[in-house]
Parts: structure tokens; C-alpha cells; sequence
């Protein structure tokens, strides 16, 4: 994710308020994505990264927008947004800096790049097609510019943006031209939330790596705590920190695949450390740290290559809870026993095809609650009692559309915590107190590039809040 430049915009005139710089340019090579062809909604899946990063893009230029991604199979004709391709981006050309921030960004788009590439932009990052103030531009009749739209809705109040599959899935030249990475990478910050309620100042950085691209953490009885980050290209590397508060010089690697995407991580009872690492094509792969600090090798324990996303909790009776994301499937739950015997087949808990991001807690009675992300949807919360039953519904606890990603954790006083990332905004927490009733949502970081965070909560009743913060 980009870093939006932001600057006043000097002229004889005074600009529109609200007018800001375009998003910032990498210096790209010159090679460049052809044009997009006509590529018509023909299925029903689930918003796609590609679509959800263009959003917050234009987010982190430009502040939070009411955004539309998805949309139901039943309702209306054919459109990209049923199959996760489209974006519907709320400027209003009523508004004059509104319409001066969308014309900026349009511009920016569509103009020609310096090695001589029209519409380069929108060719890196995959655009089919826009439709803005009655009028359409698409990429598979370029030469053609912007036409009259007359179609029944003006779009005067947001633009509409349709990507090719390659943008959607993020296979063009924003996301993937050599030595040039769009996708969010950064080091790794911790914030304490003591047992009082009072959180730290400031953050302290854990992990300078910039390579970092995702994160995740476990605590254990003793009070230690560790977290594990996903280094592209090289694996999983983890570092500890000591009850007494002593993060470890440096990392260490615990696993070498250069493909992991995603890592969960958990503690359990016993002292071991079980960790989970994402495969793309492949599915879930588990690897287990003994009280004694010794690794086991890893084990496969999911074969579903589509999984993006992935969530673990260890529960009072030793057991280990494993959920994951499948886009356009839902969400999955998967069983250890205490004596260490994975469930033959994992139990679909989620139904909805648009979760994005997953995170799960248990706490002392031996409940496990669950947290997902549906983009243009909040946070929804399903719990299951100690006996096994899961909630029939899914409760939805914050209607913030344009979360990012969230992560949990308890605390021994029977209180959970829910960290959500929103882009251009930073990190919130909102509280579900022993009884069960939630507080609202508090910020408690403002820097509005964090990416990824974990939550981990220690036996003193202190809270650690880790964020990654994108560089790129």
C-alpha cells in the first residue's frame, strides 16, 4: 500500500478544500500491462485483494469515502461487483473538492507516463472500465477517450470502477514489476495496553525488517510472548520477548518456504507454541514448539489450496482451534485434541463468500469466539460454548466498511479485545467486557499505513498490540 503525499494545492485561485495531491509514483520500469479487454461478470464470488487495494488507495489519498465492493447474486443485472471486480467510490461532483479530488485522480489515471505509455496507471493497475459524471472511459476502446454515458444512474455521486481479473487478483505491473512492490511490506511496532486500561504513548519498534508482510503472535502461561512474521521469499522468522519485558536481539527462522503468505500463531496450556503458515496452492501447514523450546518439523493439517487467511486459539482443555478463509466459501473450522489427533475434516462456521480476514480468541470457561472482515460489511462475531455448539447467526459489532483486517485476543479478567486495521485511519480496539456486552470502538494508533496487526494478551493482564506499517 502506497503512502499518499499530501499537499496544498498552490494556485492564482484558492483550490477547492479537500483538494489533495494524486497518489505517489514508483518509478516503474517501461515495460507496461497491454489494455484490458472486455471481461463481463459471468459468476458469483467474493470481492477480490485487487479491488479491496484499490480502495484503500484512494483512502489513504484522499480519507475515508463511503465505498460499495460487492453485491448480491439476485440483485439487478449483469455486474463486476457480483464477482468482486468493481468498485463504486463515493465523490460527489456537487461538492467542490470532492469533484477536484476525483478529476485529480482520473487524471492520474489516464495520463501518459514518461517512457510515452498512455493511460499507464490505469494499465498497471488493471482497469477495465470507469463511468464518472455521465461520462465512460474504457480501456478496450482507448483510443475512443471519454464517451457520454447515459445509462440510469448519472454517477455524479461516486465513480465507478471495473477491473480486469489480472487487476482484481493483482497479477499487473502495480503489484508485481521487478524491484517495484505495492504490496504492503514494513517493520513491525508494539503498543502495551497495561492492566489499569492505560495504553502506551508511543510504540516500540520490534523488528526493523521492511520486508515484513504479515504478523502474528502467541503467549504462553509463563508470560513469555512471541511473534512470528511472514518474510516473502524466505519464510517465517519469530522473536521473543521475556515476562519481565526483554525482546530477544533477533529473529529467528523457523521456517524457509519463500511462498508463505499468511501465519497464525497460538499458545497453549502445556507451554507449546503452535504455529500455522498459509501455502498458497498447497493449503495449511503446522509446525509445533515443545515447553522445551524444541521444533517439530511441519505437518500438513489443510489441503484446500484457496485458503488466503488463517486464525488460531489454544483452549483451557488443550485443545487447538484452526480457522481459515476461503474466498467465496466462507469460514472453516478445524480441531487438535489435546493428545495432539487433527479432526479427519474441517466444518464450515461462515457461510458468507466476501470474509477477508479472520481472527479468533478463547477465554477461561472455555468459550471460542470468532471475528471476520466482510469488506463493505464491518466486523461480524460468531462464539462457541465449551460443549462444542456454535451461534446459528453471526452478530455484527462494527459497521465500519472499509476495516481492513482484524485480530484478538483475552485477558485473564474475562474480557476480549478486537483490533481492526483501518487504512488511512490506523489501529482501533473495541472491548467485549466479561459479561458479554461491547464497548465502543477506541484509537488507539494513528498512523494511517499500518497494514496488518496481532494482538496477544499475557497472564499479568497487559495487552500487546503489534502492528506492521508499510513502507512501500
Amino acid at each position: 500500500m502506497l503512502m499518499a503525499l499530501l499537499a496544498a494545492v498552490l494556485a492564482v485561485t484558492i483550490a477547492p478544500q479537500g483538494a489533495t495531491a494524486a497518489p505517489s509514483t514508483p518509478n516503474f520500469p517501461a515495460a507496461i500491462d497491454d489494455y484490458s479487454t472486455y471481461q463481463p461478470q459471468t459468476q458469483c464470488t467474493a470481492v477480490k485483494k485487487g479491488t479491496v487495494a484499490l480502495r484503500d488507495l484512494l483512502n489513504r489519498t484522499y480519507g475515508k469515502h463511503p465505498a460499495g465492493l460487492g453485491r448480491d447474486c439476485d440483485q439487478g443485472g449483469t455486474s463486476e461487483h457480483k464477482d468482486g471486480r468493481a468498485l463504486d467510490y463515493h465523490f460527489n461532483v456537487y461538492d467542490a473538492g470532492e469533484k477536484a479530488d476525483a478529476d485529480e485522480f482520473l487524471q492520474w489515471l489516464l495520463e501518459t507516463d514518461k517512457y510515452g505509455n498512455k493511460h499507464a496507471m490505469a494499465r498497471r493497475l488493471g482497469i477495465m472500465y470507469i463511468i464518472w459524471n455521465r461520462r465512460m472511459w474504457r480501456a478496450y476502446e482507448p483510443s475512443a477517450g471519454w464517451q457520454p454515458y447515459s445509462g440510469p444512474n448519472p454517477h455524479t455521486d461516486h465513480i465507478h470502477f471495473s477491473l480486469s481479473w489480472a487487476g482484481a487478483q493483482q497479477q499487473t505491473t502495480w503489484w508485481t514489476s521487478a524491484g517495484v512492490s505495492q504490496l504492503p511490506r514494513g517493520p513491525l511496532w508494539d503498543r502495551t495496553r497495561w492492566a489499569g486500561g492505560s495504553w502506551d504513548a508511543s510504540a516500540t519498534e520490534v523488528d526493523g525488517n521492511t520486508a515484513l508482510a504479515d504478523t502474528a503472535a502467541a503467549t504462553l502461561p509463563n508470560g513469555n510472548m512471541y511473534v512470528f512474521n511472514v518474510v516473502p521469499g524466505s519464510g517465517v522468522w519469530y522473536r521473543g520477548r521475556t515476562a519481565a519485558g526483554d525482546w530477544a536481539n533477533g529473529a529467528t527462522q523457523i521456517d524457509t518456504n519463500g511462498s508463505i503468505s499468511a501465519v497464525a500463531a497460538t499458545g497453549a496450556p502445556d507451554g507449546s507454541l503452535h504455529v500455522f503458515s498459509v501455502v498458497p496452492g498447497s493449503g495449511i501447514w503446522h509446525r509445533r514448539r515443545a515447553a522445551d523450546g524444541t521444533w517439530s518439523t511441519s505437518t500438513h493439517v489443510d489441503s484446500n489450496p484457496y485458503t488466503t487467511a488463517v486464525a488460531a486459539a489454544a483452549l483451557p482443555n488443550g485443545t487447538v482451534s484452526l480457522l481459515n478463509v476461503v474466498p467465496g466459501s466462507g469460514v472453516w473450522h478445524r480441531g487438535r485434541t489435546a493428545a495432539g489427533a487433527w479432526a479427519a475434516s474441517a466444518q464450515q462456521i461462515d457461510t458468507n463468500k466476501y470474509i477477508t480476514s479472520v481472527a479468533a480468541a478463547s477465554l477461561g470457561n472455555g468459550t471460542l469466539h470468532v471475528f471476520a472482515v466482510v469488506p463493505d460489511g464491518g466486523i461480524w462475531y460468531r462464539n462457541r460454548t465449551a460443549a462444542g455448539a456454535w451461534a446459528a447467526t453471526a452478530t455484527q459489532i462494527d459497521q465500519n466498511d472499509s476495516l481492513l483486517s482484524v485480530s484478538a485476543a483475552s485477558l485473564p479478567d474475562g474480557t476480549l479485545h478486537v483490533t481492526g486495521v483501518l487504512p488511512g485511519s490506523g489501529v482501533w480496539d473495541r472491548t467485549r467486557t466479561a459479561s458479554g456486552g461491547w464497548t465502543n470502538a477506541t484509537q488507539i494508533d494513528t498512523n494511517k499505513n499500518i497494514f496488518a496487526t496481532y494482538t496477544a494478551g499475557l497472564p499479568n493482564g497487559t495487552l500487546h498490540v503489534g502492528a506492521l506499517v508499510n513502507v512501500n
